[in-house]
């Protein structure tokens, strides 16, 4: 389940993103400088990508260091995009799976769980909301319910960790 920061209630896996073409995981932290300025290129970003009805979504994965600097950082600074829960084991999996390399990061997925775009920030930072067509171009149609590394789920709205590792395994179209 995704935590929401916009009234909306907590999202399960099919309902937030399973329909997307796009999905970028934001890792960041209230206590990094060049995140602080980054978010709100990125929320003007996503605003403009939402009014548009582009079939993309954020989803933040904190790199802060307690709950009350994740819940302050995410609901007063972030936009209206989705967040693995701070408590979260996914969000540990998530993090090493995807987010090596330093904050901020934003890390592009096509609809399949395959990584389209590693360095997602310097392609928001130059080309703004034009970067959904680029990301977009080359994405395949969804083979089954999309997949993602590092979400464990609970239930059946949820794809879990082994099935995409395995899912990736038979299909061989990972590289990271």
């Amino acid at each position: 389940t995704f935590q929401t920061n916009d009234g909306r209630q907590p999202q399960t896996f099919t309902q937030a993103i399973a329909d997307k073409k796009v999905i970028g995981l934001y890792f960041s932290g209230h206590w990094c400088g060049p995140c602080r300025q980054f978010t709100p290129i990125l929320k003007q970003t996503y605003n403009k990508w939402q009014q548009q009805n582009y079939e993309i979504e954020i989803i933040f994965v904190s790199s802060d260091k307690d709950y009350n600097g994740f819940k302050s950082y995410f609901e007063n600074d972030h936009g209206g995009w989705l967040a693995i829960p701070f408590s979260s084991p996914t969000r540990q999996s998530v993090k090493q799976r995807h987010g090596g390399g330093g904050i901020p990061r934003l890390v592009f997925l096509d609809c399949n769980g395959k990584v389209i775009e590693k360095n997602g920030r310097d392609l928001v930072q130059n080309k703004g909301s034009n970067s959904f067509h680029i990301l977009s171009h080359n994405v395949p149609e969804r083979k089954q319910q999309a997949s993602f590394s590092g979400f464990s789920g609970q239930n059946e709205n949820t794809v879990g960790h082994d099935d995409w590792k395995q899912q990736q395994n038979n299909n061989n179209n990972y590289n990271d």
